[in-house]
């Protein structure tokens, strides 16, 4: 059983009251707030700057992992806190079982995969908004975490109709995060790319390049994943991903923005940082060097972030981006918000192939 618990009391002796949360995530039948097996829900560094006397104990990272509230403060404190349960609002999905009622998928935490195991757990995947069957109605592509991506045609109305299966979407259990849609091949149809996260833990999938290879006898899209052929099936952290003609050659490229982890030894000096690389969190630029110029036909993409300035380190924390033209020049430029304590971005393109941040 999950279960959030708010413990306070005056834990560092100040005469104020102090607050921790937790997290319980098997805790006892016969105990109803599981106490002995709470886990804190801050990060070290948070926890010790909001109680100074721990930093006393001076407590390495994977030490303060294994820690519990019991394990971190007194037994007369913990027996003396005032403990409150509540729940987080975790992202949930409302589906439509089309009879007026909803039903509501959430997140499925397990002690093998988990909000203390991957941070960004309650994030969320992505839509794409398109029209996918070109019948003037823009149709819906939702991506999922945990279950099968799908895809709806818009029926006109409001009404929506699930053609996941005659679609030929690929399910293989992988954690999805993002949708982009963009008509890459310039046949006329609207393909799909979904960011996901692989090589990690239990989450080994690789990011998909949905193609739409044409419509059957109904007029439904069909798909086939050209990732792998087309140099994108990057597996690692991520998150979303923009198409976008950076060298106004005629054709769109490529950028991608990834994520990291806090607990993965980025509690460094951000100088330490600068001009290194990470293949998981990196964010990366693809040129198109597709030999049609930007026509019909076939694809071709090229890795250049090495030589295009783009930030390659393990500090990223990328959660979203946009293009557009900042300073009015002709040239694309990009915008990437970053988590935690790195700086967003801003990538002024120089119109050489390069942006400087």
């Amino acid at each position: 059983m999950v279960r959030d618990i708010a413990w306070m009391n005056d834990f560092d002796k100040n005469t104020l009251s102090d607050k921790v949360f937790s997290r319980t995530i098997d805790g006892r039948p016969d105990d109803p707030v599981g106490r002995g097996k709470d886990v804190p829900v801050f990060l070290k560094r948070e926890f010790t700057d909001a109680l100074p006397p721990l930093k006393k104990e001076n407590l390495k990272h994977h030490e303060f992992a294994k820690k519990t509230i019991q394990t971190l403060f007194d037994p007369v404190s913990v027996r003396s806190s005032t403990v409150k349960t509540f729940n987080y609002s975790n992202n949930v999905i409302a589906w439509n079982e089309g009879n007026g009622k909803f039903t509501i998928m959430e997140l499925t935490a397990t002690p093998e995969f988990n909000m203390f195991k991957y941070m960004y757990f309650y994030n969320g995947a992505g839509v794409g908004v398109g029209d996918f069957n070109n019948d003037g109605l823009s149709d819906i592509f939702f991506s999922s975490n945990q279950g099968e991506n799908k895809i709806y045609l818009n029926e006109g109305g409001m009404k929506f109709k699930d053609v996941t299966k005659e679609a030929r979407i690929p399910q293989d259990g992988g954690w999805s995060t993002g949708v982009s849609v963009v008509d890459i091949n310039n046949d006329g149809l609207l393909d799909i790319y979904v960011c996901r996260v692989g090589n990690y833990e239990t989450l080994q999938s690789k990011n998909q390049f949905l193609i739409c290879k044409g419509k059957d006898a109904n007029g439904v899209p069909y798909y086939e994943d050209e990732a792998g052929t087309l140099g994108l099936a990057f597996s690692g952290f991520g998150t979303q991903a923009a198409f976008f003609d950076y060298d106004l050659d005629g054709d769109l490229d490529f950028f991608l923005i990834n994520h990291s982890l806090r607990f993965n030894g980025t509690f460094n000096e951000r100088s330490s940082y600068l001009n290194t690389f990470d293949t998981l969190a990196a964010d990366y630029l693809f040129r198109n060097e597709s030999p049609s110029g930007g026509g019909k036909g076939e694809v071709k993409f090229v890795d250049v972030s090495a030589t295009a300035g783009i930030n390659r380190s393990i500090i990223g924390y990328g959660l979203g981006l946009s293009v557009a033209d900042i300073n009015l020049d002709g040239y694309p430029d990009l915008y990437i918000g970053n988590d935690f304590q790195e700086n967003d971005y801003l990538y002024i393109n120089q119109k050489n192939g390069t942006f400087i941040d």
